[in-house]
Parts: structure tokens; C-alpha cells; sequence
């Protein structure tokens, strides 16, 4: 509802954007509890920029002469938090979900007239809040002098996706977009919960590798987790190539499922685009992965990308 107390949203919402896109915009402006991250694109854009400027200019002109700092905990902290904020975020959207009905019956969608529409925003300011907070992925690394970490994939993966996401939510937060965001969140549980037990493991200085020394019960148990990293890439591309089958679904629907060409044609750009880098990263990974035993690798989310000797 706006400030007039009229719906945001037409009795199709995806026919009323395309023909009141201006008006739509105008309207949001109006849903004041929704949110300041999904209101204006101000924080999105400014953020990200911030971002970009720390990672590729003042991080490492200010790392140049110091010493890495030793981040060990907060970033222990970090990771654990970012699991549970991932499972927050996958429950919500879950909910969604239900209160939407089958993600596969994209023709019954839902309003602002008879779904709460701030409910709705709240949810794409949570999301987007979650995406922003990733960026300290690439901090710790300038703070820890990782260049070798902070590869293209993974900055550009950091870049796009906030902004991307922002455009998508803002423009047609409905059921078309909700599975990319639940498949994504389900994924960055398991990722970041990799990403913690890599902190115990890494922090007594032990490797995958056999040794002489035997390592605790804990230790073993977080070990044998550990050889579960490549199996992480694969789900993280098994996410790109189910949303582009979900694309391609969808558009073959009748009116493909009223959505605009516009989300069906950057909905299938995003998954080919990303699906090409991960499987070029990945077929190099596991190529000198396997001549090289010692090296160990890192996959961030769809994400983030896999990168070697992360040391956290």
C-alpha cells in the first residue's frame, strides 16, 4: 500500500509494471516501512561502489607496507553468523513459497491487493542487506594481504549480483524470482558452514593430507567434512544450470507465466553467463588439483567463486 492507502500494484502486477513502469517506481517510493535498501537505489548503488573502491584501490594501497592482520575469530564469527542469517533468509523465502503456492504454477500470481505488500518489501530489503554483507568476504581478504583470492570471478560475482538483485526485487519481487533466491540461500548454508569448520581446521594447522600425527575425534569429524569442497562447486553449479531450465520453462509457458521478456532474457543471461565461469574455474581447478595434491581451494557463492588457500 502507499501513502494514500491505494495498492502499489495493478490486478496483474507484471502487465502493470510494463505499461506503468513509471508510475510503479513513483508508487514504491511510498511503501515507507519497506525497507531503505529496496526503497532507492542510493544504499545498493553506494555501497557497491564503496566496495569496489576499498577491494581494488584504498585496501591495498593501506595493506601495502603493514602486516596482514590476523582475523582468525571475527571471521569465525563471521562465517558462523552468515549461516544463520542464510537459514533465516531460506526460511522466509520458504514461507513464501507456501503462502505463493507451487513454484511450478507461475500463472496464479500474487499482488500487493491480496498479499502484504510490505511483508513483501521487508523480505527484498532482508535479502538485499544479506547480499551487501558479503562483501566482507573480500575485505578480509585485502586485510589479510590475499590478493590471489580476490581472483575477477569473484569480484565481479560480489558486484553484479547486489545490483542485479536490487533491479529484480524493486521492479517484480514475485513468485518468478523466488526460486533462484531459495535455491541460492539453501546453498549458502551449506557454503558458509564449510566455510566455518575450514576456520578449526586451519587454525591447529592441520591438512587433509595424511600425517604422521593423529588428529582428534572433533578434528577428524571436521576433516572428513572438509573433502566435501568440491562437491560445493558442483551443487553451485547445478544452481545456474536449473535456473536457466526454470528460464527456459518458464518462457515456454502461455505468456511465459506473464512475466516480461525483459526477466526471462536476464534471468537466462545470468545463469549461462555465470554457469560459463564457474565450469571454466572449475575444469581448471580440479585439472592442477589433480597433478597437485597440496593445493587447497575455496568456493564462495552464487554466489562467490573457489579460490586457493583460504587460510581463515
Amino acid at each position: 500500500m502507499n501513502t494514500r492507502g491505494e495498492p502499489v500494484f495493478d490486478e496483474n502486477v507484471y502487465k502493470y509494471y510494463a505499461s506503468n513502469r513509471w508510475k510503479f517506481l513513483e508508487e514504491i517510493n511510498g511503501v515507507e516501512s519497506a525497507g531503505f535498501m529496496i526503497r532507492s537505489p542510493v544504499a545498493v548503488v553506494s555501497c557497491t561502489l564503496a566496495y569496489l573502491g576499498f577491494v581494488c584501490l584504498i585496501g591495498p594501497w593501506m595493506m601495502h607496507n603493514r602486516k596482514p592482520y590476523e582475523l582468525k575469530n571475527i571471521i569465525r564469527l563471521y562465517n558462523l553468523a552468515m549461516v544463520i542469517v542464510s537459514a533465516i533468509l531460506l526460511k522466509r523465502v520458504y514461507g513464501a513459497v507456501e503462502s505463493l503456492g507451487t513454484l511450478v504454477d507461475c500463472n496464479k500470481t500474487f499482488t500487493m491487493a491480496d498479499q502484504s505488500g510490505t511483508k513483501v518489501y521487508q523480505m527484498a530489503n532482508f535479502i538485499l542487506m544479506v547480499r551487501i554483507s558479503e562483501y566482507f568476504d573480500t575485505i578480509f581478504f585485502t586485510l589479510r594481504k590475499k590478493p590471489n583470492q580476490v581472483t575477477f570471478l569473484h569480484v565481479f560475482h560480489h558486484t553484479f549480483v547486489p545490483l542485479y538483485a536490487y533491479w529484480i526485487l524493486r521492479t517484480a519481487p514475485l513468485r518468478f524470482n523466488v526460486y533462484i533466491i531459495l535455491i541460492n540461500s539453501f546453498i549458502h548454508v551449506l557454503m558458509y558452514s564449510y566455510y566455518f569448520l575450514a576456520t578449526f581446521q586451519q587454525a591447529r594447522g592441520e591438512s587433509l593430507q595424511p600425517t604422521n600425527e593423529k588428529p582428534s575425534g572433533l578434528m577428524m569429524i571436521v576433516n572428513k567434512l572438509l573433502m566435501f569442497k568440491k562437491y560445493m562447486t558442483q551443487l553451485q553449479i547445478m544452481q545456474f544450470v536449473s535456473l536457466g531450465l526454470y528460464t527456459i520453462w518458464a518462457a515456454s509457458q502461455p505468456n511465459m507465466c506473464n512475466v516480461p521478456k525483459t526477466y526471462i532474457v536476464a534471468n537466462f543471461l545470468l545463469a549461462f553467463g555465470f554457469l560459463s565461469l564457474f565450469l571454466h574455474f572449475y575444469l581448471n581447478v580440479y585439472k592442477s588439483a589433480g597433478k597437485t595434491t597440496t593445493t587447497t581451494l575455496r568456493t564462495t557463492a552464487a554466489s562467490g567463486t573457489r579460490v586457493k588457500d583460504r587460510s581463515d
